[in-house]
């Protein structure tokens, strides 16, 4: 009986070490997108994992010994899921390794339940190499060979499909470390990359924390003013209703008053990292090394007076890299890891409805909009045009549906502000677009530099309020928006309309101002500047 007892003890270290990834689909938020391929990617290799180390020739406990760091992060990643409703990813370790006050804050705001993780921890750790101090050494078997060659065949696997796609090591290796969320072993899959990506960023990471704006005035600023913008994933103009498409896949925002679309933008480049990074830079993308050192306007709004958060459901792995940094200027940041957007917007409206009236507020949400596979970017409701009868068909209308969606989302974060009947804005800006199988060439996805991926989607939205205060400006962009526009215009446009000054501001490049002028748009590929022809 002692021995059977002892077994399921073992038995139980093992369950409490897999715990954060069996409770992961009731604790998540938004968590039904995790019963696809990579929450099964993640279960298979968790259970690899378990059958490598139990079958080691090691006593029981000393192996749980050698593991003590697998509980504690066991223990940190049960944290996150009760209390955040998200795992413990790469995107928290980059707070604690880049920004040091934050980490200390936060500890202290979730004292007790910190405590509390670890007192669980502490029962079972302790309770359990109590009861296997004395089981024997495990029997020789193959057991942990093969397991670790199928563990090994099966990062490979993954390697080469990335590697095929992107034609990079680096975002290869990286991409097998950010989809790694296992249990026990996510934690140190997690933590590694987000020191390889602070390894790889740290000169400018330096720069930017002794960089700081000169002359910020904000005098036309209002103290309960809200400004919102929301950053897009692979969304193309060619397929928003509100932009001219045949199919109506936006019918909430073309719905609302006050939405000015921005047809003929141009992007900064036709990835994620480089556009993200640029799009709230007041530096020109062709001064790329001053671009990375110097920090953007959300560090212009702190400076301003604003109360600034950083929302997102992108994770942070080898296509964000510097994004993290961007993101580290917000006073408040919050990460929903592969979540739905909608997740962003019930977090949205937390904020908006416990919000001072006497501090105004800068939100910047980082969605996951069309990203690839556009399906999974919406829940069955949106489920709206699927009469595609061959491949092509049937992915355009996929992404329809996400685009669908994402009209939803916007128009949620819209209605939520105007509620307030203040001073608003939202600005909605895609980080580039989409190639979907459209000409000879059956191009899919973006990173092309094509028609198809640097036109991206873009629009602008002011409350009543702030179109009363600013009617000249509020003309200025009706007679700009169809012009053809730089991503880099944007973050002149909404300092302006915000009522912001600051060395660097460039009224030339604010679509409110009556001195905007169109520019050559330049964009970044294939590790450089090029002119659009």
């Amino acid at each position: 009986m002692r021995i059977q007892l002892r077994h399921v003890v073992h038995l139980a270290l093992w369950g409490y070490l897999l715990s954060p990834l069996m409770l992961q689909p009731f604790l998540l938020k938004n968590g039904r997108d995790w019963f696809e391929i990579l929450f099964l990617f993640n279960v298979f290799t968790s259970a690899l994992w378990v059958s490598l180390f139990s079958s080691l020739r090691i006593r029981p406990l000393v192996l749980h010994l050698l593991a003590f760091p697998l509980y504690l992060l066991t223990a940190a990643d049960l944290f996150m899921l009760f209390n955040y409703g998200n795992r413990l990813s790469s995107a928290y370790f980059g707070i604690l390794l880049t920004d040091y006050s934050e980490a200390g804050e936060f500890a202290a705001t979730f004292l007790q339940p910190i405590l509390n993780s670890l007192m669980v921890m502490a029962a079972v750790y302790l309770s359990g190499l109590f009861a296997l101090r004395r089981l024997p050494l495990p029997p020789r078997n193959r057991v942990a060979g093969i397991s670790a060659l199928v563990l090994l065949l099966t990062y490979s696997a993954q390697f080469a499909s990335t590697y095929r796609n992107e034609d990079s090591f680096r975002f290869a290796a990286l991409d097998v470390l950010g989809k790694e969320l296992g249990s026990p072993m996510g934690g140190i899959f997690q933590g590694g990359l987000a020191l390889i990506l602070k390894h790889e960023s740290r000169m400018f990471v330096e720069k930017r924390k002794s960089h700081s704006f000169a002359h910020v005035s904000a005098s036309g600023v209002s103290p309960d003013s809200i400004f919102v913008w929301v950053i897009g994933e692979s969304s193309r103009p060619h397929n928003w209703g509100l932009m001219g498409y045949a199919r109506d896949t936006t019918p909430r925002l073309q719905a609302i008053a006050g939405v000015v679309p921005l047809p003929d933008l141009l992007a900064n480049a036709p990835h994620t990292e480089a556009s993200v990074l640029s799009m709230l830079s007041l530096n020109s993308i062709k001064d790329w090394n001053t671009l990375l050192s110097e920090r953007t306007i959300i560090s212009v709004f702190n400076q301003a007076g604003f109360k600034t958060y950083w929302l997102s459901v992108q994770e942070a792995d080898g296509w964000g890299g510097m994004i993290q940094h961007v993101a580290a200027e917000a006073k408040q940041r919050k990460y929903f890891d592969r979540a739905r957007d909608s997740v962003l917007v019930d977090e949205f409206r937390t904020i908006i409805e416990n919000k001072s009236p006497a501090e105004p507020l800068f939100v910047v949400l980082h969605t996951k909009g069309s990203h690839w596979h556009y399906s999974r970017r919406y829940p069955p409701s949106f489920e709206k045009f699927k009469e595609g009868k061959n491949t092509r068909e049937q992915l355009v209308d996929a992404y329809d549906n996400s685009i669908l969606y994402t009209d939803w989302v916007i128009s949620e974060i819209i209605r939520t502000v105007a509620q307030k009947k203040i001073d608003a804005a939202v600005l909605y800006v895609s980080d580039h677009g989409q190639n979907l199988l459209d000409d000879a060439a059956q191009l899919r996805g973006h990173a092309f530099g094509n028609t198809y991926d640097l036109h991206t989607a873009g629009l602008i939205w002011l409350s009543p309020a702030l179109q009363k205060k600013r009617r000249a400006e509020v003309a200025n962009l009706e007679k700009h928006r169809r012009l053809p526009i730089s991503m880099a215009d944007l973050p002149h446009s909404y300092l302006d309309i915000a009522g912001i000054r600051v060395d660097g501001f460039n009224a030339t490049r604010s679509l409110f101002s009556a001195k905007y002028t169109v520019k050559e748009r330049w964009y970044r590929f294939q590790g450089g500047p090029n002119k659009e022809r």
